[in-house]
């Protein structure tokens, strides 16, 4: 049924330029990007607990404070995006690698 609605609903979008259907049509749309950031951001939490452990522990053994080393970087959002750490198979890597160049 819903995959059902979900052709109707793009038909209808490609067929007229209503403002409702344009808006119904993005609403599910938004729905497939909100899970990603929800998850993130329920990932940065315990990367944050991490970060201050590492912290402590890094102040108790050598009186050096490492601030953050994982939360604060840009590592931590990389990594939870990462397509590589999702489970690809060997072919869909491949074609990853080659939609992005070589640093």
């Amino acid at each position: 049924m819903a995959i059902s609605f979900a052709l109707v609903l793009a038909y209808a979008r490609r067929q007229t330029r209503s403002q409702l259907i344009q808006a119904a049509s993005t609403l599910p749309a938004i729905s497939y990007a909100v899970p990603g950031t929800v998850l993130a951001i329920g990932l940065l939490i315990p990367l944050a607990g991490l970060d201050n452990g590492i912290d402590g522990l890094m102040r108790w053994l050598f009186e050096l404070s490492t601030g953050l080393l994982l939360s604060g970087t840009a590592f931590a959002i990389v990594r939870l995006h990462d397509p590589f750490s999702r489970g690809l198979t060997q072919r869909d890597r491949g074609r990853f690698k080659q939609d992005f160049p070589k640093h």
